[in-house]
């Protein structure tokens, strides 16, 4: 089982069409807040706009999935990169600045608890999310690409020319 999370239902079709399975649609009750999810015996959907990450936390453990995945539509500045192109995420660069690094420093704000994130993506996922797409490489006429950098920042205000650059 993987959790997919994103900001839209518009991918469920195609994980229902790759599983052969329709998801149904469910509220999962966490310590943290109702999750509205969508999920069949391979696939929890949950939606990552307005989800509290606890919430999203508090599912993994009790799911324990092989997987996470994350479908994403944000502007991208790599100018090698079009609409409908696929890249694993290998790494991350996080500007943010409005909240909390770690799930525990937002439980108690004096506790700082920095850790290490030298490689903050399974691999051995990537590589079999990229054989997936290599051998059904007619549903993907996009690139794939199998390597990059995500930056987050806080928004339009964060993003000058040069902080792009």
């Amino acid at each position: 089982m993987i959790i997919l999370l994103e900001e839209s239902k518009r991918y469920l079709p195609y994980f229902e069409k790759a599983s052969g399975e329709r998801m149904t649609a469910c509220i999962e009750s966490t310590p943290y807040g109702d999750v509205a999810c969508a999920k069949n015996d391979n696939v929890i959907w949950i939606s990552n706009i307005g989800t509290c990450p606890l919430g999203i936390a508090w599912i993994m453990d009790q799911y324990h999935p092989d997987g996470l995945g994350m479908v994403s539509k944000v502007g991208g500045i790599n100018k090698l990169l079009s609409v409908g192109d696929i890249m694993l995420v290998s790494d991350y660069i996080d500007n943010t600045t409005c909240r909390p690094k770690s799930y525990i420093e937002k439980k108690d704000k004096s506790i700082k608890i920095r850790y290490a994130m030298g490689n903050p993506f399974c691999q051995d996922w990537a590589e079999n999310v990229k054989k997936h797409l290599m051998l059904h490489r007619k549903e993907y006429p996009g690139n794939v690409m199998d390597r990059g950098v995500y930056v987050c920042t806080d928004g339009p205000g964060f993003e000058s020319d040069s902080e792009i650059n």
